[in-house]
């Protein structure tokens, strides 16, 4: 389990107008996320487990995201906690697995097969109604 502690850590940034407060550059955040990869068994990787190792809240993490500066490294990190996710899924088919991929925008795809022949009938139909209200 991480353990907790009070980020004492300031930097030059300063805070958001949408209020949470930047407390790394980009260099420092891309260095912690990196840490965390590194040292968290892939089964364990979650966007909450990040946060939490980053000693900040999923809000502040989001925030991030939307500065220029951050956003490719928040990105990358997001797609590999989705990455950790499709890996589990992949080895053990677990309902949870498919749950957090949807949160990560995967959807179930259901494709219907409408033959030629089917349409062609229907539309044929449909002109004949057509025909017959006309007359």
């Amino acid at each position: 389990m991480t353990k907790i502690t009070d980020s004492k850590k300031k930097s030059n940034l300063t805070p958001h107008k949408c209020g949470p407060k930047f407390l790394f550059t980009p260099d420092e955040l891309s260095k912690k996320i990196d840490k965390y990869f590194d040292t968290t068994p892939t089964e364990d990787i979650t966007i909450t487990g990040l946060c939490i190792y980053l000693n900040i809240n999923k809000d502040t993490f989001y925030e991030y995201n939307k500065k220029p500066e951050f956003k490719n490294i928040t990105e990358m990190a997001r797609l590999k906690v989705e990455h950790a996710y499709e890996l589990s899924l992949r080895h053990y088919g677990r309902a949870g697995d498919i749950f957090a991929l949807k949160n990560f925008g995967w959807r179930d795809k259901q494709e219907l097969a409408v033959g030629a022949g089917d349409f062609g009938s229907s539309l044929d139909k449909f002109v004949d109604k057509l025909g017959d209200k006309n007359e």
